[in-house]
């Protein structure tokens, strides 16, 4: 997380990019796009970066084994700040893939403006928001208005 917040902060597009797997780099056309809009979000330092205290279990992890090759992920929403402006922010990524290594590295990151109450129901951009972080999953960087994460589904 703290390679994220550094890059976020010192605007490295390049090192935002290398967090992003093999597989998200090379299938995700737009992901440039994606992080390009993302640090747009964060004109200077993220000065506070803590668990997401909305979660009941904001940073969490998966794994399991199949044919004998362990696979691992990590899940987290966090919630950042950066100029007084406080915003949400949801990962996801690879830890381990014995079976493809192409697959290690974040998969989804995303940022909107904070939420105090969320649910499933909300209206406009953050129910967006809301149903890409906890039911969509995609690969890349979310934007707003577009399916998926960088505009590709």
């Amino acid at each position: 997380m703290e390679h994220i917040a550094a890059a976020l902060g010192s605007h490295d597009a390049a090192a935002l990019m290398a967090m992003f797997s093999a597989d998200v780099r090379e299938g995700t056309p737009s992901l440039d796009d994606g992080v390009d809009y993302l640090l747009s979000l964060f004109p200077n330092e993220v000065t506070a970066w803590v668990p997401d205290p909305a979660e009941i279990n904001p940073i969490h992890g998966y794994s399991y084994v199949d044919a004998g090759e362990l696979t691992q992920w990590v899940v987290g929403n966090y919630r950042l700040s950066v100029d007084g402006q406080d915003y949400w922010l949801f990962l996801s990524g690879v830890t381990v893939n014995e079976a493809n290594p192409g697959e290690v590295g974040l998969e989804s990151l995303g940022v909107t403006p904070w939420i105090d109450d969320r649910t499933s129901e909300m209206p406009g951009a953050a129910g967006e928001f809301y149903s890409w972080a906890h039911a969509a999953r995609y690969p890349g960087v979310y934007v707003p208005g577009e399916r998926g994460a960088s505009g590709d589904d």
